[in-house]
């Protein structure tokens, strides 16, 4: 016979000679026992063991008797028994095997809990076939009953008979305790120095007034593995510090999870959080502690006899709190954001999972200086909960309003019911390396938002659905919208497959577009209207308005850029091609320039690659590939001009004979003054072109 502790897979493999059989048996947790008549080859039965005790629905301490009337083997094998037993149905630790008898002794003291448990016996005949059966759930409580505890000295622990002597080495235990109560709080410590531990306790508030745990200007005391429930504030910790909250089970609680008031540098590690009215971890005034590993879910869908949805309520709340770090967590279904930040500064977000909560994944209002990396927001505006919004059509994976200095980088921001990353009314910000994709509406957005920079992100398949329950196609959905800003930098993107255009700045100025690949956009490549002063230089952009799964299969008046109206913006060393319409489309724009870039296969139907209908708008040094393009002078200049389809009657008067610029290209600092020396361009341009003119 052993005793050991083993994990058990899902699946009975029956052997019977040199032949098996696989039968997957169903698990119920908690309720009725899988109904399995016989397992059994053509030559060999065995049956099924029948559990005696437990019968269900009873609660044991102590040592419990786990009786079943034996499986019959009918060619009169050996027939052995392991028996097992599981706190949430899906996991099962061996108590005994090899076991002959049927009826065992199981000492369950080691099970300092109170939770409900499931009984599996199963059968093994000598030669291999293998029959089990579950019981119906039962209670396991091996807890002291305890009237609430009070403690203002460290006296107290030992005057209360908790073992211990206060030190690093030796902590005072609370521990293994069942404590009840609605009007006064369960555990309540304030003002100890001395170390101490409360683990292994259950705390029921029974939906009253009452404080789990309460600590008030405390310190050193680490709250482990209880399970805190129905009580007003799961466990609120005030002006304390170097405190430790770790493995409890937190839930139904009527106002907030965790709540942590003018403390610092406290660690919330590996809770289980989950159906609180409130917020499941909410700082106040609090800085400097870490938030790390917990699973906090479906917050504000309330405690016993609390409302169905609590719209105020966030997975993680600060308000304020600065130089915290939330990372690692799993935060999913709450009602409102699954991270809320209120003007709190300099806190790390990281590596956590965000999805399914009720508006935002990650919501910074008046929050200055945060780190947003490496995590994975999705789903976001869809539910946050059971009987809440089937879709928030204004809910983002990331959002920030107004906020200033904050970084947002390499995380994964896809399928939430509008955009993925917006910025409202915020500046000095930096977002990049994101994979940006799924989202409702566009991919990245910004509105009167200035002085941030969109850098080396990969945005794609924005505006189709967004998730679950979405719109297929959201039609005015684009990979990066700006409306309005000013002074932003988008550079080193890849921007594809979104259902409108890949980058469309509306009232925006002095944004610079470089050195991006976009491609395959329901729409327009790159579009301006009443934008003025932007730089458009060295992207590559083709075949738009031909891509995104289930848009436009071609959109016949897409073109690779498009500005109307818009002026004074400068559109150099692009590479524009594979468009069904123009690749440079200026319309009600004036004082445009246009050069240095390589036009190919655009508007493979017309006669022009360009249209112009604006004034004073200069194409020059542009490579076309469907010009003719004869230089016999060798000046690498094609001989006629290029002539550009519109009501201006422009043309390129220095068509470029191949894509190879022997001109050096404009540095940083020429890029981003266009506006400064668009005009000295346009007035050499001129000079020259009559100079031409007349030599000719």
């Amino acid at each position: 016979m052993k005793f050991f502790n083993r994990n058990y897979s899902k699946y009975l493999i029956l052997l019977c000679f040199s032949s098996f059989i696989v039968v997957t048996i169903p698990q119920t947790y908690m309720g009725i026992s899988p109904t399995v008549s016989h397992l059994h080859t053509e030559e060999h039965t065995l049956t099924i063991p029948t559990i005696l005790h437990p019968e269900g629905g009873e609660t044991f301490g102590g040592v419990m008797i786990i009786e079943w009337i034996a499986a019959n083997d009918t060619m009169g094998h050996e027939v052995t028994y392991s028996v097992d037993y599981s706190l949430n149905g899906d996991e099962w630790v061996e108590i005994v095997s090899d076991f002959t008898d049927t009826k065992f002794e199981w000492p369950t003291h080691e099970l300092i809990t109170n939770s409900k448990c499931l009984i599996r016996v199963t059968a093994t005949c000598s030669q291999g076939l293998v029959a089990e059966a579950i019981s119906e759930g039962f209670t396991i409580n091996n807890l002291q009953d305890h009237a609430p505890i009070f403690i203002d000295e460290n006296s107290d622990f030992e005057q209360l008979g908790f073992p211990g002597s206060g030190t690093i080495e030796n902590p005072f235990l609370i521990e293994n305790m069942f404590i009840s109560a609605s009007l006064t709080h369960l555990i309540h410590i304030q003002g100890i120095t001395a170390d101490f531990i409360i683990r292994n306790n259950w705390l029921d508030g029974f939906s009253g007034e009452s404080i789990g745990i309460h600590l008030v200007d405390t310190e050193n005391g680490l709250i482990e593995s209880n399970t805190i429930h129905n009580c007003n504030n799961g466990v609120l910790i005030a002006s304390s510090t170097n405190n430790k909250i770790s493995m409890n089970y937190i839930s139904h609680n009527q106002e907030n999870g965790i709540l942590l008031v003018s403390t610092k540098s406290n660690i919330i590690a590996n809770n289980t959080i989950h159906t609180n009215v409130g917020h499941g971890i909410f700082l106040e005034n609090s800085d400097r502690n870490i938030i790390t590993q917990n699973e906090v879910f479906s917050n504000g869908h309330g405690g016993s006899g609390a409302n169905v949805l609590s719209p105020g309520a966030h997975g993680i709340y600060l308000d304020p709190a600065n130089f915290n770090t939330i990372s690692t967590n799993i935060i999913y279904d709450n009602a409102e954001n699954g991270i809320y930040l209120f003007e709190s500064d300099s806190t790390q977000i990281s590596k956590n999972e965000i999805f399914e909560n009720g508006y935002n994944g990650v919501f910074l209002e008046d929050s200055d200086s945060n780190i947003i990396s490496d995590n994975d927001i999705f789903n976001n505006g869809y539910g946050g909960g059971t009987g809440s919004r089937i879709m928030n059509p204004g809910a983002h994976g990331i959002y920030l309003d107004p906020a200033r200095k904050n970084t947002i980088k390499s995380n994964k921001v896809h399928s939430n019911a509008d955009n993925g990353i917006f910025l409202n009314m915020s500046e000095n910000s930096s977002i990049s390396n994101n994979e940006v994709y799924n989202n409702g509406l566009n991919g990245v957005s910004l509105q009167d938002s200035d002085n941030n920079s969109i850098m080396s992100n990969e945005i794609y398949h924005n505006g189709y659905g967004g998730g679950v329950g979405s719109g297929i196609n959201s039609p005015g959905a684009h990979g990066i919208y700006l409306d309005p800003a000013s002074s932003n930098v988008i550079s080193d993107n890849i921007i594809y497959n979104n259902s409108d255009m890949g980058v469309y700045l509306f009232k925006a100025v002095d944004t610079n577009i470089t050195s991006n690949t976009i491609y395959s956009n329901g729409d327009t490549g790159i579009a301006l209207k009443d934008s003025d002063d932007n730089n458009i230089i060295g992207n590559d952009i083709h075949t738009n308005g031909k891509g995104g799964e289930g848009s436009r299969v071609n959109s016949p008046g897409a073109h690779g850029i498009y500005l109307d109206p818009s002026h004074r913006n400068h559109i150099s060393y692009n590479t524009i091609s594979d468009h069904s319409s123009y690749g440079v489309f200026i319309t009600l724009s004036n004082d445009n320039l246009v050069d240095w870039n390589d036009f190919i296969g655009n508007n493979p139907e017309g006669e022009s690659q360009a249209y112009d209908d604006g004034v004073d708008n200069i194409f020059s040094n542009n490579y076309w590939k469907d010009h003719d393009n004869t230089d016999t002078n060798g000046d690498g200049i094609a001989d006629a001009e290029y002539i550009i389809d519109g009501a201006a009657s422009n043309r390129d008067i220095f068509p470029m004979i191949d894509t190879d610029k022997t001109t050096t290209q404009k540095t940083e600092t020429e890029m981003t003054s266009a506006s400064g020396w668009i005009f000295t361009v346009i007035f050499v341009s001129m000079i020259t072109w009559k100079f031409r003119r007349r030599k000719t």
